[in-house]
């Protein structure tokens, strides 16, 4: 039986709530702070190594 001759299937349901937004009110600024606080370990470790090498 071709594809064609099938019903179209019915679109999925939207049960689930919105996601509410994380502690800092936007995931913009989530990221952000994550990409800062990388940031800030990768220039403390830099700074270790050069100590104490």
């Amino acid at each position: 039986m071709p594809l064609s001759q099938y019903p179209p299937a019915p679109p999925p349901a939207d049960d689930d709530p919105p996601e509410e937004p994380p502690i800092l009110g936007s995931w913009g600024r989530m990221y952000a702070t994550v990409l800062v606080a990388h940031v800030v370990l990768i220039i403390c470790f830099y700074l270790f190594s050069q100590a104490y090498a």
